[in-house]
């Protein structure tokens, strides 16, 4: 089944109250705040994983979500 761009931000505007773009962010981040929690992964190997294309690109959408840098935030729950 194929839908389009504007049926799929539609659909996931009504479910989530988000359109695709910042739905898939905010689930990248929260994607990398667990990996930063749980393993010793470099950063900018955590940010290439969870789908950013530049490890800048990944610390300033984290920053600005969480708050915090990414170093930060791994240093704050590590305790």
């Amino acid at each position: 089944m194929c839908i389009s761009d504007d049926t799929l931000n539609r659909f996931l505007k009504k479910e989530t109250g988000m359109s695709l773009t910042p739905l898939l962010s905010q689930i990248r981040i929260e994607h990398a705040a667990n990996m930063l929690k749980d393993t010793n992964e470099a950063i900018g190997s955590i940010g290439y994983i969870v789908g950013f294309g530049s490890e800048s690109a990944f610390c300033q959408a984290f920053k600005k979500k969480m708050k915090m840098t990414p170093l930060k935030y791994r240093r704050s729950m590590k305790g």
